[in-house]
């Protein structure tokens, strides 16, 4: 009974077009996806016997193509920076270390500054707002040939310090996310907690950021997706380091015939998309949780 009055109510052209278009483009994502998971498999005989047909169905499944990514997707650093020959395997691991470690500094700084913005009410706070508004508002572009030489000159480029260093900043879209967030609780929390004898740092750790921590959560996930793609900047400032976003990069431009067969190239994607796609289903409770906003009564 719920469901058909609530589609009486809201059932109308407009709705029926956009959630048609939606389905359409949920549909072209997916069609995308299986796709590439079903040339995935196809094997290079086979590849080859079909005329090296992307849209043709495979008739001869295999796993080797994974196998073989880790072997044909390498990148060997200038002999200015080594020589050596980095595999798919060490890039993986790489860009986890990437990943993770961007995604926690990315997370925690604009949380510790919004939550400092929304409980402690100085003058400083307009001074914060002010830099993220200018930050957000005013398009700075060539910053980056300055950034470079900066690094050059702390001795910073092609470190991992260097790159969570750049990393240590709350002026993103998540400093408002967790502003809003803060000031929607209650102050009870911290009230009840005062009288049972915490300090700050357990009102803020404990007490806070439990109350918060769906949201913590989705936003260490969205961060950690983009930076688990991201290959601009470990192309630049981490050359030494070169991520699997970057190796698929320059594996996917590379004119040599050992990577001419898309079916190693979708192989490679595919395993791209396996710590994402893991990543959600671990904590996919959690984030489809409810927030906690309220108080207490009593």
């Amino acid at each position: 009974m719920k469901v058909k009055s609530f589609l009486k109510r809201n059932l109308n052209p407009f709705t029926v077009i956009l959630f048609a278009v939606l389905v359409l483009y949920v549909v072209s994502l997916f069609a995308i996806l299986l796709w590439a998971l079903m040339k995935s498999f196809q094997s290079e005989t086979d590849f080859i016997m079909q005329g090296a047909s992307v849209s043709a169905i495979p008739k001869e499944w295999t796993f080797a193509n994974y196998i073989r990514a880790f072997d044909k997707i390498y990148y060997k650093l200038p002999m200015s920076k080594g020589g050596r020959t980095i595999y798919f395997g060490e890039m993986l691991m790489n860009s986890m270390f990437y990943a993770v470690g961007c995604a926690l500094i990315a997370t925690f700084v604009p949380l510790i500054v919004a939550y400092a913005v929304s409980r402690c009410k100085v003058w400083f706070n307009k001074v914060l707002n002010g830099m993220f508004f200018f930050s957000l508002l005013v398009p700075i572009v060539g910053s980056m040939p300055s950034s470079i030489q900066l690094m050059n000159t702390l001795g910073l480029m092609d470190t991992w310090i260097g790159v969570f260093i750049m990393k240590m900043h709350f002026l993103s879209t998540y400093y408002l996310i967790f502003q809003a967030t803060f000031r929607s609780l209650s102050r009870e929390y911290s009230e009840a907690a005062i009288i049972d004898g915490a300090n700050n740092y357990q009102i803020m750790f404990r007490i806070e950021f439990s109350l918060v921590k769906t949201t913590i959560l989705i936003v260490f996930v969205m961060e950690f997706i983009g930076f688990w793609n991201d290959y601009q900047t470990p192309m630049v400032y981490l050359s030494k380091f070169p991520t699997a976003s970057y190796g698929m990069y320059m594996f996917n431009k590379a004119n040599s015939s050992d990577f001419d067969y898309i079916i190693y190239k979708v192989a490679g994607f595919m395993i791209l998309i396996i710590p994402t796609f893991i990543l959600f289903m671990l904590f996919n409770d959690k984030m489809m949780g409810n927030l906690t906003v309220g108080g207490l009564k009593g």
